[in-house]
């Protein structure tokens, strides 16, 4: 078994985990970090369960797997062994299925000991940054960063280094109906679209995705048609302050919540769940 290096994300790649990814995947390879490259065979390789990426472009794939058949893996992946003996990519998926695409045996990986959240972690803040995920799988990736972590969207935002309102705006697509987030996640349709659709009813939201399908409308196009529609949607909308402090509450109390002009309703289900939100808001009393 190949020994492990180090524990916690700190001891293992300092304090700027973003910058040692980078590094990796630019090939600069920290002197620290480059001793403790090993190789590990193709079939000892599983991919990382928390991979936000559902969807790899086949045909780059085919281009970085026949680069590789003929230089090799330049860039190591970085992977965490588990207790079989096995191991689980953090980072590098791409080079990884590319490697096997070339039908190599081997690939030069770094062995990291992390718990699941930090890999979590690391996946999404690899495929946020260098990867160029489709829209809805980074609003999926950072929801699940959001919840697995108990963070807000702004803490969120600073970790990944984008502003809040990129994050609350690209939050919103997993607020529309399922076919336009499919619609999105292959591509047919952009996420400025989905955006400029989302205030609707799902049974409109619907009935515009056919019409950008059909018509082949560009967003401006659709925001034209969504403004037409406001007097029957205008019930739905609310400002961005307020959706920014409903997850917020969501996040701190985890629950659904709703908050309207002058109204925050709190849902739960069963006594238990209530006890919990009370418990969350220093409600309950001491049972002394």
């Amino acid at each position: 078994m190949t020994k492990k290096l180090g524990k916690g994300l700190e001891a293992l790649f300092g304090e700027d985990i973003k910058k040692v990814i980078d590094q990796i995947n630019e090939n600069e390879i920290p002197n620290d970090i480059e001793n403790q490259i090993v190789n590990i065979k193709v079939t000892d390789i599983m991919v990382n369960p928390y991979q936000p990426r559902k969807v790899f472009d086949e045909s780059r794939l085919k281009d970085l797997s026949k680069t590789i058949k003929e230089f090799g893996v330049f860039t190591p992946i970085v992977v965490k062994e588990n207790e079989a003996g096995k191991y689980y990519i953090i980072a590098g998926e791409r080079r990884f299925r590319a490697t096997k695409l070339a039908g190599l045996k081997k690939i030069p990986a770094i062995i990291r000991d992390v718990t699941d959240k930090e890999m979590a972690e690391i996946a999404i803040i690899e495929n946020i940054q260098r990867e160029n995920l489709n829209p809805v799988e980074e609003a999926v990736a950072i929801n699940e960063l959001i919840e697995s972590h108990n963070i807000t969207q702004e803490q969120a935002a600073k970790r990944l280094g984008k502003s809040r309102t990129y994050v609350t705006n690209l939050l919103r697509i997993l607020k529309t109906d399922s076919k336009v987030m499919d619609a999105v996640l292959e591509s047919k349709i952009s996420h400025g679209h989905a955006k400029a659709i989302a205030a609707l009813p799902n049974k409109e939201q619907r009935m515009m995705l056919k019409k950008i399908l059909e018509s082949n409308l560009n967003v401006r196009d659709v925001e034209s048609l969504v403004k037409k529609t406001k007097p029957t949607t205008k019930k739905n909308t609310k400002s961005e302050d307020y959706t920014y402090v409903e997850d917020l509450v969501r996040n701190k109390l985890k629950t659904k919540v709703e908050i309207t002009n002058n109204k925050i309703t709190i849902k739960y289900k069963g006594n238990d769940q209530l006890n919990r939100i009370l418990e969350r808001i220093g409600a309950l009393e001491d049972g002394n």
